[in-house]
């Protein structure tokens, strides 16, 4: 495994899932400067990852079921609202690309959202 060169690592994580690019990762120290590449990629569930500091500055997709604080993942492009009571104001969101929202009773104003945003789905029963 050692013998990878990067350019080739590179093409099999994108034939692979999130689970089994980890897994292929873990495997030897040496592919471990590949893992931002993977925190780049995939979703990451805020509540998994909330205390591991070391992979915040480079998780750009997050799931979580409030808003987030704006400095807490600092390459933050993407973020998934999933919480059936969720309806807070969308004040001092962070600058980003998609905003999608799964409330059953979302019905607060969208005309604050960062300039960033290119995306905005909001999937919500009484909006």
């Amino acid at each position: 495994m050692e013998h990878l060169i990067p350019d080739i690592i590179n093409v099999i994580l994108n034939l692979l899932d999130k689970d089994s690019s980890f897994n292929i990762l873990n495997t030897t120290t040496i592919l471990q400067n590949h893992k931002p590449i993977l925190y780049e990629k995939y979703l990451f569930k805020h509540t998994k990852i909330q205390h591991q500091e070391h992979i915040k500055k480079y998780v750009k997709h997050i799931k979580h079921t409030n808003l987030i604080p704006d400095n807490l993942y600092p390459n933050i492009s993407s973020l998934t609202i999933d919480n059936n009571n969720f309806n807070s104001p969308l004040i001092n969101l962070p600058q980003l690309e998609s905003l999608i929202i799964k409330s059953f009773n979302f019905n607060q104003p969208i005309d604050i959202l960062p300039e960033t945003l290119k995306s905005l789905t909001i999937n919500a029963k009484n909006f």
